[in-house]
C-alpha cells in the first residue's frame, strides 16, 4: 500500500523534532493543535484548565519524543499522553473521567441505529452508556482513530476496543429500541 505524502512529511517532521529542530516543533504543534484542543475541550469544560493541560501535554511530548521509535504512531501516542493527563486531572479531584461530545458524535452514529436523530434523544442515550463506551465512540467516530490507535491511546488490546465498540453500539440500539417499544405501549389504546 503506498504511503501518503502527508504521512511521509509527518515522519520527517518528527525526526527533525527528535534532532532538536525548533521550527519542526512549531510545525508539529500546528498540525495537531486543533484535534488536541477539541479532545481536551470535550473532556474538560474549563478553558483555563484546557490551556494548562495543553501546555503540559506538549511539555511531556517534547521531553519524551526522542524515545518514540515508530514515528507513524505519533498521533496515537500524542492522544495517549492527552488521555493520561485528562484521567490524572480527574483523579486528583476524586472524580472519574467521563468523555462526552454528543454534538459531533451524533452525526457519526447513523450506522449504529436506523433512527431519525434528535439531539436530546442521543444525549439521553449517550448519558446512559458506560464511560468506557462513550470514550471509544468519541475516539472512533469523532477523532476517526483506527482500532490499533485507540488501543494505544487507551492502553488496552485491540480486541478490547472492538468489544467496547460492539457493546457501545448494542447499548445505543437497545436504548433506542426500548424507547420505541415504550412509545408503542403508550400509543396502544387501554382496555377498560
Amino acid at each position: 500500500m503506498p504511503v501518503s505524502t502527508d504521512t511521509v512529511l509527518e515522519k520527517l517532521l518528527i525526526v527533525r523534532c527528535q534532532t532538536g529542530d525548533g521550527a519542526a516543533y512549531a510545525e508539529l504543534i500546528a498540525r495537531h493543535q486543533t484535534a488536541l484542543f477539541r479532545y481536551l475541550q470535550q473532556s474538560i469544560r474549563d478553558q483555563e484548565t484546557v490551556n494548562d493541560l495543553y501546555q503540559d501535554i506538549w511539555f511531556d511530548v517534547f521531553q519524551s519524543l526522542a524515545k518514540l521509535k515508530d514515528t507513524q504512531a505519533f498521533p496515537a501516542w500524542l492522544f495517549r499522553i492527552a488521555h493520561d493527563r485528562v484521567c490524572r486531572f480527574y483523579r486528583k479531584r476524586g472524580m472519574v473521567y467521563q468523555s462526552t461530545s454528543l454534538e459531533e458524535v451524533t452525526d457519526h452514529l447513523g450506522e449504529v441505529v436506523d433512527h431519525d436523530w434528535d439531539y436530546q434523544e442521543v444525549h439521553r442515550a449517550f448519558d446512559q452508556l458506560m464511560p468506557v463506551h462513550r470514550e471509544v465512540l468519541v475516539l472512533r467516530y469523532l477523532n476517526e482513530f483506527e482500532y490499533a490507535e485507540i488501543a494505544t491511546i487507551l492502553g488496552c488490546p485491540v480486541g478490547t476496543v472492538r468489544s467496547r465498540l460492539f457493546h457501545a453500539k448494542k447499548a445505543i440500539r437497545d436504548i433506542f429500541e426500548g424507547e420505541k417499544n415504550h412509545e408503542r405501549e403508550r400509543a396502544k389504546p387501554s382496555v377498560a
